[in-house]
């Protein structure tokens, strides 16, 4: 399902793009000029591997190459100071015209700082899947692209009172307790389920699998009379 949210934020920079002026100029030299644009990913999870195919199937489908440009997928070490080491890497690589970025942590100043040092240089910034702190940050990206979390968490929440209409405890499991759209599904969720439902706690996995396991077998043993798992 990512491969066209993907390609849409392809076009969403190409016109960005196209409309500032900076385009690659091709040459019959090969990639000599080319402008590369950056999605910089988390993790190597096969949850993103649509994504990567949305990205070069745009790549086509774009023409990019007779406009000078080329896309192409990184990948940080999945915690902020990776992405932060990307970014100021991103600076010193004058090829490259546009970043897509997933905040891990919504308020990381670090993370944003960078992202407006970026869009200093002429760097067109984006974020995608989950947003930056807008009240604080807003000025570090020109737009976000995603779901719309809060929505999200609210229906899974209708779900979860379907399924147990006599409510109960829960326990909710993301990546990161700190990123915004875990942030927004968690809220929507508890805001959704209503009083009959309570929650014991919020567990995050850091992206790390075995952390998730343990984290689900931990919550299942310290609380024997839980009626809900939520994910």
């Amino acid at each position: 399902m990512l491969m066209r949210p993907c390609a849409i934020l392809l076009s969403c920079l190409t016109i960005v793009l196209c409309g500032c002026g900076q385009k690659g100029s091709s040459s019959s030299g090969g990639d000599e000029g080319v402008k590369r644009i950056v999605f910089l990913n988390n993790t190597n999870s096969p949850f993103w591997d649509a994504c990567r195919a949305g990205i070069k199937k745009a790549e086509k489908d774009l023409k990019l190459a007779s406009a000078g440009l080329s896309a192409e997928m990184d990948v940080n070490n999945g915690k902020p100071e990776g992405q932060i080491a990307k970014l100021r890497q991103y600076q010193t690589e004058p090829d490259i015209v546009a970043v897509a970025i997933s905040p891990m942590v919504a308020s990381n100043v670090a993370v944003a700082e960078e992202l407006r040092k970026l869009r200093k240089k002429g760097v067109q910034v984006i974020c995608v899947d989950n947003d930056v702190d807008r009240e604080k940050f807003r000025d570090c990206r020109q737009f976000y692209l995603g779901t719309d979390n809060i929505k999200g968490g609210r229906e899974l929440g209708i779900c979860a009172k379907q399924l147990q209409p006599e409510g109960g405890k829960y326990v909710q499991f993301v990546g990161d307790l700190g990123a915004q759209n875990a942030m927004e599904r968690m809220d929507g969720f508890t805001e959704a389920v209503g009083e009959k439902f309570t929650q014991v706690d919020r567990m995050a996995d850091t992206t790390s699998r075995q952390k998730a396991r343990e984290n689900v077998r931990n919550a299942i043993r310290n609380n024997p009379d839980l009626a809900v798992l939520v994910g």
